[in-house]
């Protein structure tokens, strides 16, 4: 006797994909491996522009942020410059360093304890934090952007979409 079971069968295929679709979200105890990002992977840039919110360190911040998750060094770099103007004196060193950064692997790194003083910061309606458990070794990192999907400013294209939204304490 055959038993056909194409629907479990399936059903764990299924399963398993999904399982592997979202492994971004899941634990890893290793660094993940991410490849270089070419200019033809690269997602199509539309710079943040914010008409609606106020000059000021927010603004610049997320435009920062929106930059280097599309990988965009120089226009990440512009946008800390005009925060480190606005930003008052906790965060106008933390701007500065990001600011200065050579490339954009420092300039991620030096990110991350700028959004870390920037999460103080009240979010207009629309805006949230995220969360990546993978950034930085596996330290984490959080940001703040617009609500919708996730788009990761310490990986870029590599992993743009890696991450969670947090609710706030």
């Amino acid at each position: 006797m055959v038993v056909r079971s194409t629907g479990t069968a399936v059903s764990a295929a299924s399963l398993l994909l999904a399982l592997l679709w979202s492994a971004c979200g899941e634990y890893s105890d290793r660094a993940p491996q991410l490849e270089p990002v070419s200019k033809a992977r690269q997602v199509p840039y539309q710079p943040l522009a914010l008409p609606e919110m106020a000059e000021g360190s927010l603004k610049y911040y997320l435009i920062a942020a929106d930059a280097l998750a599309h990988d965009r060094f120089a226009e990440a770099g512009v946008a800390l410059g005009k925060l480190v103007g606005y930003a008052d004196k906790t965060l106008q060193p933390l701007a500065a360093t990001a600011a200065g950064a050579r490339g954009i692997e420092e300039l991620r790194r030096a990110f991350a304890p700028l959004s870390a003083k920037m999460l103080d910061t009240e979010l207009p309606e629309g805006y949230a934090v995220a969360f990546c458990h993978m950034a930085f070794d596996n330290e984490g990192g959080h940001w703040m952007q617009p609500e919708g999907e996730i788009m990761n400013p310490y990986f870029g294209a590599g992993m743009l979409h890696c991450g969670a939204f947090k609710t706030r304490e």
